[in-house]
């Protein structure tokens, strides 16, 4: 099928902003806004220096056996993406929506899996000790991949990530793995 795509970034007074979408003949593959930028967080030694979001339609998480498989393209945010990844999973949406059954109206958008993601950068104000993201994706057949990395003064550097596929009651797959340093 037909499909296209764009991203693109810009900088207003020190805010950072970033818009990433698909769209295919058949209708929208994904959208993803972010913005970086210092925002300091009142009464308190934080900053927000990201927050990002969006919505992946005809995609979920695939399921998997092996917690060093969340290392994979598959659980990365948009952001992380290559742009060849990025291509190859609009190639998977594209191929998904046309699939039967095939969509007759926007709802139907929702009538196959989609996938929601949401993310946040955070530090100490004025000082290397500790920075962190975190991004959480939640797809519609019930799985769920949080995953934190952080670092700390003297280069210590960790990475959590958790996978919950709860697509199959009552038997859930509950895996985690820590990397140091982050990977």
């Amino acid at each position: 099928g037909l499909y296209g795509a764009m991203s693109g970034e810009i900088a207003v007074a020190g805010i950072g902003m970033s818009l990433s979408f698909g769209i295919s003949e058949l209708g929208p593959l994904n959208f993803y806004l972010g913005l970086a930028g210092p925002v300091p967080i009142p009464y308190t030694p934080l900053i927000i220096t990201s927050l990002r979001g969006g919505v992946d339609f005809a995609l979920s998480l695939p399921p998997i056996e092996k917690p060093e498989d969340l290392r994979g393209p598959a659980f990365q945010p948009t952001k992380a993406l290559t742009p060849e990844q990025w291509q190859e999973q609009l190639e998977t949406q594209v191929a998904k929506q046309a699939a039967p059954p095939r969509q007759q109206s926007a709802w139907d958008l929702f009538s196959k899996p989609f996938r929601i993601q949401a993310g946040i950068g955070l530090k100490i104000a004025n000082k290397n000790i500790w920075e962190a993201e975190a991004d959480i994706l939640f797809s519609s057949d019930s799985k769920l991949v949080l995953h934190v990395r952080s670092s700390f003064a003297g280069g210590i550097e960790l990475s959590f990530r958790l996978y919950i596929d709860n697509s199959s009651p009552p038997a859930s797959k509950i895996l985690f793995l820590l990397d140091s340093p982050a990977k």
